[in-house]
């Protein structure tokens, strides 16, 4: 049986090739309608089949025929004669084309569909589970070593100028060097305001590098920055802060992209029981729940290093601190600070303490009174030589720990997708979506909180620690302090992070107040509070409770710019960090200009 010959007419229209199941290449026609089997234009078989599904694949190009031109007709319309040569073909092996087509299309559906589950679009490689864990697991053991070697060292360093050695042998020299007591926090802010700095390059840098060098690169930095500290002279120590600066910011950039890669790549490898587990609560959808469950961990990890890290700096000094040392630093902790009255031995601490300059002639009778005392001619330390040097090689350990874990375990994973607004071929696209955001009106919303959290973790970190703790009780309960900021630190993070997935966006003002509340009352505590020796135990209530004042502003902060820039995080993460840094270099510049009840207000 043959087809009728096919017209050309392009006003006319034929076969719809994507037609309803009903209208098949059947001998026998259905009651409601039929296929006309007339063509509007000449085509030759190859043309029809790269329509049609006799062909498994299709070879439509510019010179086919357009899509619409075809659809059905009724019989009882009629046509011009043809004009044009007619196609043939036997209706059996039309048949024989349809039903190996069908197969061959569905496979080819399922492939498809398989391929595109396997490999969602513009997200990268699908990675397993394992791998996925393992990452994530070397991540945080990271974050966690080098979290342990910096917290206590900044601590120390800020308050005291634990590692600071004079230059010159000059007695008077060196008196007059060494009696600053603010080296230390110089350097810090020093180094915090070069971080800042190089978050604005974050982007550029990661992008160039990727996330796994840029993170090997930076612990080695680390390692270097904590090596200075064994011989901590000001030529060595220098250099050392300068390149800690500049690795700051995209080290800290670096650990938030792994974090967000991490999380967006198990999203795509959850089990049907986990995605009904992960409900998308208000705010949130469920990439942002993965993120902010990993970023638990990430600041268990955290606070876990600052516990051991202060814990392990609390038994170094007992351990290598004799009678003699002991002396010697509440020598120099007693020129730290000035006195009641002349004749007092009483110590201005708290809210009334201020930077103090002591006479060099009471600065010398001080000293040789001291030496008469000990019969020791050795120059007094606030850490001893040996003290200073052990903590230091442990914090490098741990720092080199967490580089070998890092460049051991961490594979290449390929971001989940490259920020859209930034082109790959010009680096110059990254700093231009850093300028831009500046001139996001969320982001300079969000900047003075940035600020405010670096400002008082610097306050914490080098005026609390010496005009409270140190003052009060010694040096050597520095570091137990803040190991219970710590402890309640991390529990207060786990617990809001978990409740905030749980509440809307709108309701997060509760939380706020709450945080507004908590701190305002802190302030007011360390403002009218006079610490004292004989009622220890208030600082370490002090320093858990602002522990978890800080665990809400910071929850807060990372939650907002997941939240709000799920796919332009990088930029917002650099913006924030930016600012944060600035208040840690304002917060340690200041230490040694002003008074803490100015700071306090």
């Amino acid at each position: 049986m043959k087809l009728k010959h096919l017209p050309v007419n392009s006003r006319h229209v034929s076969v719809n090739l994507h037609r309803p199941v009903i209208h098949t290449r059947s001998v026998q026609q259905t009651k409601s309608c039929s296929v006309d089997k007339r063509i509007d234009k000449q085509i030759t078989l190859e043309q029809l089949l790269s329509y049609s599904p006799e062909s498994s694949r299709s070879t439509r190009s510019s010179s086919t025929v357009p899509h619409n031109h075809f659809h059905l007709h009724h019989h009882h319309h009629h046509y011009p004669a043809p004009q044009q040569t007619a196609l043939y073909f036997p209706v059996n092996t039309a048949r024989h084309r349809d039903s190996m087509s069908s197969s061959a299309g569905t496979s080819s559906v399922r492939k498809l569909i398989a391929v595109v589950r396997s490999t969602p679009s513009q997200k990268g490689p699908v990675y397993s589970r394992h791998v996925l864990c393992r990452n994530f697991t070397a991540l945080c053991l990271g974050h966690g070593m080098i979290t342990a070697a910096f917290l206590p060292l900044f601590v120390l360093q800020s308050s005291i100028s634990s590692w600071w050695w004079p230059d010159d042998e000059d007695p008077d020299i060196f008196f007059y060097e060494y009696y600053t007591f603010d080296v230390g926090s110089l350097l810090l802010s020093s180094f915090f305001a070069l971080g800042a700095i190089s978050s604005l390059c974050m982007p550029t840098i990661i992008k160039q590098l990727g996330t796994n060098w840029t993170l090997i690169l930076c612990y080695a930095g680390s390692c270097v920055f904590l090596a200075v500290h064994i011989l901590p002279k000001s030529y060595i120590l220098i250099p050392g802060y300068v390149v800690m600066g500049i690795c700051l910011g995209p080290m800290a950039g670096a650990k938030v992209t792994a974090l967000v890669t991490l999380s967006t790549k198990l999203d795509y490898v959850l089990s049907e029981e986990e995605e009904d587990e992960v409900e998308v609560s208000e705010g949130f959808g469920r990439r942002e729940l993965i993120i902010q469950k990993l970023s638990r961990g990430m600041q268990v990890a955290q606070d876990i290093g600052l516990i051991i890290g202060n814990l392990v700096a609390t038994s170094l000094l007992w351990y290598t601190t004799d009678i003699t040392d002991e002396k010697g630093s509440n020598f120099i902790v007693d020129t730290m600070f000035s006195k009641v009255s002349i004749s007092s031995e009483e110590r201005v601490c708290g809210a009334l303490a201020c930077p103090y300059t002591i006479p060099m002639s009471l600065f010398d009778s001080m000293y040789f009174s001291y030496a008469n005392s000990t019969n020791s001619t050795d120059i007094p330390l606030v850490l001893n030589c040996k003290t200073s040097t052990m903590i230091a090689s442990v914090f490098l350990g741990c720092c080199v720990m967490g580089l070998a874990l890092t460049a051991a375990l961490m594979d290449h994973i390929q971001l989940y997708i490259f920020q859209e607004h930034l082109d790959r071929n010009k680096i110059s696209a990254a700093f231009k979506t850093m300028q831009e955001t500046f001139k996001d009106p969320k982001l300079q919303l969000a900047a003075p909180l940035a600020i405010f959290i670096g400002l008082e973790q610097g306050f914490m970190y080098a005026d609390f620690s010496k005009s409270y703790v140190v003052c009060s009780v010694g040096v050597a309960s520095v570091n137990t302090v803040f190991m219970s900021l710590g402890l309640l630190q991390s529990v207060a993070a786990f617990t809001l992070s978990m409740w905030l997935q749980h509440i809307k966006q709108t309701k997060r003002y509760f939380a706020i107040s709450v945080g507004l509340v908590f701190h305002g009352c802190l302030l007011m505590v360390l403002y009218l509070w006079k610490p004292t020796g004989d009622d220890p135990a208030l600082l370490y209530v002090i320093a858990a409770a602002w522990g978890v004042c800080n665990a809400i502003w910071e929850t807060l902060s990372f939650s907002l710019l997941t939240s709000i820039y799920p796919d332009t995080w990088q930029a917002a993460v650099g913006h924030n960090f930016f600012f944060r840094y600035l208040g840690l270099s304002l917060a340690f510049a200041l230490h040694g200009t002003i008074c803490n009840s100015v700071k306090l207000y």
